[in-house]
């Protein structure tokens, strides 16, 4: 009786924020989303673009905050379907906004040293479409493939299958690496330049 007890005071005290939380952020991200996408201050920016596909990203993954208190509340995890759904848009959303940041962080580095990356709106663009891709195809797929991204009661999220992220995090890393090198490259050829001249 006692673990019963304790088990349905953890539900509420898990479920009840979760859903709350999606209450008071889900109006906030739309308003940044509707400010960065009306007002034309905003619109020839690749920072602002950044900021804008953050939010949505931060808005789409309230939804597995909200299916989460959901599955606390009611202690069930409706169907397979839902759940695994619902959790790979978790997994996703990990991904895409360390992408996001990336993106945001070689931007604000141009900025403040001063230089220009010729290609930084092709590879802002290629990268945006990219994850808007692989959101689609996991959505699409991933019920289907069974992966295993469904709710766990017992540990109060969604389980994720790390060995299958292991390899194109690695990629990723690497990308990422190579994009740094080349930055800091071209970095230190203009400072000598600026140096000789």
């Amino acid at each position: 009786m006692n673990d019963s007890a304790n088990s349905s005071l953890e539900a509420l005290v898990l479920g009840i924020p979760y859903v709350i939380l999606c209450f008071i952020f889900l109006p906030l991200y739309f308003m940044v989303i509707w400010v960065l996408s009306v007002n034309p201050i905003f619109e020839g920016s690749i920072f602002y673009r950044i900021l804008k596909h953050m939010a949505v990203a931060n808005a789409m993954s309230l939804n597995s905050t909200f299916m989460g208190g959901l599955f606390e509340l009611s202690q069930s995890t409706f169907s397979d379907f839902i759940s695994i759904t619902s959790g790979s848009l978790s997994s996703w959303f990990k991904v895409a906004i360390c992408l996001l940041h990336i993106l945001l962080s070689i931007n604000r580095f141009s900025v403040v040293f001063g230089f220009h990356i010729p290609f930084e709106n092709d590879i802002h663009q290629y990268s945006i479409f990219l994850m808007w891709y692989a959101l689609a195809v996991l959505l699409i797929m991933t019920p289907y493939l069974k992966l295993e991204f469904e709710y766990q009661l017992d540990r109060h999220w969604f389980k994720e299958p790390s060995e299958l992220l292991e390899k194109p995090i690695d990629h990723a890393r690497h990308v990422v690496s190579f994009i740094y090198i080349i930055v800091i490259l071209k970095y230190f050829c203009s400072v000598g330049t600026l140096i000789r001249s």
